[in-house]
This record gives C-alpha cells, structure tokens and sequence, in this order.
C-alpha cells in the first residue's frame, strides 16, 4: 500500500523520523555527529524551523520541530541531505544515497502530548541500547533539557516550559520525568503515527486538521462495519 502524502501542520510542533539505508551509519565518528548536528542548526534558521528536541542515533535521526511555512520541513531535510551525504561520501569513500526512504512527519498536538513525543526521542538512545540512562548519551537534547549544559540549537516550547515556573524547576521536573519510561502503549501509539503519518493527538486535535489535510489523520477502527441491511432487518421473534 502506498504510504498517504505527508501533511504539515503549520506552527505545530512534529516529530521527524530519518533512517539510513540498510546496514549503514549515518555517523561513524565523533566529527560526524558534530558536523551533522551544525547543519540542523544552520538548516532550522534557513528553513524557518524551531527545533525543540533531538536524538541523533548512528543509524537514524529523530527531531521534534515546528515549523512556519508548509514545506520548511522538507527544506530543512533537504538542506541537510545536500551538505551531508557529499561530506559522508569524501570522508569514506563511497557514493550514493544515505537515506533508506523519504522522512516520515506526525504532527504534534500541544502541549498535550508535547513532552511525550520529546521524551520518545530523548529515550531512543537507551531503548537502542546505546546508552543505559539518556543522559549518559552526548548526541541528543536531553542534557540541555535536564540542565546538564547549554544548547543553542535548541528552541524551548511551551510544552517543556510549562514544566515549571523557573529553570531549575523546569528542568529538575523533566529529569523526573525521564526515570519513568512512556509505557509500551504509548510507545506504541507514536510509533504507529509516524509509521502511518497520523497524529500523535486527540481525535479533536485531528478532526481539526483534517480539512488542510485532505484526508484522515488517525487510524480508521479495525472490523467491518456492519451492512446497512443487516441493521434494518427486522427483528425475529
């Protein structure tokens, strides 16, 4: 089945998945993390893009971002891609491509469900098993929201400044947070918006997109329905 064309929600955050092809590293080295890491700075300010959160994996990369024009996420993906995978490719010696598919968008309802979706990807380190707590991983946004160092990349949301009416506050509550892992179903549930490009929201959050959407952004409810004869057939005695 083909995957539903991706759909931006203006000024809403979303989280942002990118994989790399299979059996390779995005980053190898140190430097490459680095590098990377500059140019989703630089590309946010070009492509009209606040990023509030991120993991940089070796094999994928996952952001939550909100940006301000309809295609400031592409632009951003692609501004990336176009600096990268040319500096990728002269340090290792290889060509081509390093993305496995095109990347896959869920826009975010907030504040809601803004601090689950961070959380999600502040934790892929330790799920992945690359580290064993997030804040022993140096590649993602954790340490800044935690208060463990200053991040300029960053762009605080509502969502996490809500958390608390200082910076301490605010970042001692998220450390909090963080000892408990979202439970599977929640786990679930974000996985399976960003698998199917849906919401990670209320059906009213979604009912209130789905007219710029052109089409459904939730799951449709597993079962047929039932027939239209079957519920005006007259009952047995």
């Amino acid at each position: 089945m083909a995957r539903p064309p991706r759909f931006v929600a203006i000024q809403q955050p979303h989280l942002l998945a990118q994989s790399a092809l299979d059996g390779m590293h995005l980053c190898q080295e140190n430097d490459d993390f680095v590098y990377f890491l500059e140019l989703l700075k630089n590309s946010a300010k070009v492509s009209k893009v606040a990023i509030h959160g991120y993991a940089l994996l070796p094999r994928s990369v996952m952001i939550i971002a909100t940006p301000f024009a309809a295609n400031s996420l592409s632009e951003l993906m692609q501004w990336i891609g176009r600096r990268y995978v040319p500096y990728f490719n002269r340090k290792y010696g290889r060509a081509g491509t390093l993305w496995g598919a095109r990347f896959r968008a869920a826009p975010v309802e907030a504040p809601e469900h803004f601090l689950p979706a961070c959380q999600y990807v502040e934790e892929s380190p330790v799920r992945e098993g690359l580290a064993g707590t997030a804040g022993e991983y140096p590649w993602s946004s954790f340490r800044a929201h935690a208060g463990r160092e200053q991040n300029p990349l960053l762009t605080e949301h509502q969502g996490y400044w809500a958390l608390g009416n200082t910076p301490f506050d605010r970042e001692a509550a998220y450390q909090r947070r963080l000892e408990h892992p979202l439970p599977a179903s929640e786990l679930q549930l974000i996985e399976n918006a960003l698998r199917g490009g849906w919401v990670i929201g209320s059906a009213a959050f979604a009912e209130s997109l789905q007219k710029d959407a052109g089409r459904r952004l939730l799951p449709g409810k597993r079962g047929r329905p039932p027939s239209q004869g079957a519920s005006n057939a007259p009952k047995q005695n």
